[in-house]
């Protein structure tokens, strides 16, 4: 996985911050740990996915903690509950879209390693989960600055 580059940070995540992973009933993997902690609370300058011809940005990678802001601890929740989102317990929120729709990562059987965007509240998707990229490294990997777009 490439290492990216912070444009600034809004809510470092502390090394304190990690214990929240052990609070809740499902496995984080490590290198989605990782991830969080060396960027959770940044503003990336790579923050543009492209795939089939559609551009998602990245606005902000999330904090574990709540803040002001969204938060890991935040959107878990909400997206476990069959009737305010998924319904799937094996979805964890890793960053937003400047609307504040959440970046997923799947840690389930089916699907391990996909990575979806929440389109529950934008227009034209039937679906309110929409798969963009194979695998958390796929979309990592395919992270660019924006204005280094075709």
């Amino acid at each position: 996985m490439k290492a990216l580059h912070i444009k600034y940070s809004l809510n470092e995540v502390k090394s304190d911050d990690l214990s929240f992973f052990s609070s809740i009933p499902i496995t984080v993997p490590s290198n989605i740990k990782q991830f969080i902690f060396d960027y959770g609370g940044s503003k990336l300058l790579e923050n543009c996915f492209i795939t089939n011809g559609s551009y998602y940005i990245v606005s902000m990678i999330l904090p574990i903690k709540k803040c002001n802001n969204a938060s890991i601890e935040l959107i878990l929740p909400a997206v476990q509950d069959e009737e305010e989102g998924t319904g799937r317990n094996d979805l964890i929120p890793f960053a937003i879209d400047p609307g504040g729709n959440p970046f997923y990562v799947s840690i389930g059987e089916n699907d391990f390693g996909n990575v979806y965007i929440d389109t529950i509240t934008s227009r034209g998707f039937e679906e309110p989960i929409v798969k963009i990229a194979n695998s958390f490294v796929e979309f990592i990997d395919g992270l660019q600055q924006e204005s280094t777009q075709a």
